[in-house]
């Protein structure tokens, strides 16, 4: 066996070698990006090296809001000694008739604020939906490029194990 039949079939093993690291490369990408790193990996990379563990603390504080609305509607508590049966019968009744237009004022206003986020969570709807179509595109890009160099590795590999044939069977 020559040094050139002996420097093409080293040449021949590197080419599967580098063929079959650049696929499974890819692939360990691939599954890094979609799955998310394994959990025995993240319990080695926290254990080990020892001197490089993390020692901050995160604090998180929830926050609150309230909002408080009072009422247009005001009512007369207690009765005066000159008033009579007819004369808080018919402060009840302006009460009453007060509170159901306030009633009334109140559910168009609710109403109107109803409609206007319903309109609002529609056109957020076809937002997120515009936005769920985009990344999915993008993902699909990003997959299409991690295929291409997984077919350039196997084609390596392939290549590099027909010549290690070839050179195998020549020389």
């Amino acid at each position: 066996m020559g040094v050139g039949c002996g420097f093409l079939n080293w040449a021949s093993v590197a080419l599967e070698v580098f063929g079959l690291v650049l696929v499974a490369w890819q692939l360990t990408r691939i599954q890094r990006r979609e799955l998310g790193t394994p959990s025995w990996v993240l319990r080695f990379l926290a254990w080990w090296p020892p001197w490089k563990r993390s020692r901050s603390v995160e604090i998180a504080v929830p926050a609150a809001t309230a909002r408080a609305e009072g009422s247009p509607v005001t009512l007369r508590w207690g009765e005066a000694p000159d008033d009579t049966l007819d004369s808080r019968v018919d402060v009840l009744e302006r009460q009453v008739a007060a509170l159901d237009r306030a009633a009334v004022e109140r559910d168009a206003a609710v109403n109107q604020r109803v409609s206007a986020m319903s309109t609002r969570v529609d056109q957020l709807r076809a937002d997120v939906d515009r936005e769920m179509a985009r990344r999915d595109e993008e993902h699909r890009e990003q997959l299409r490029e991690d295929v291409t160099l997984q077919w350039v590795g196997t084609g390596l590999f392939f290549l590099g194990a027909v010549l290690n044939g070839v050179f195998n069977s020549t020389c």
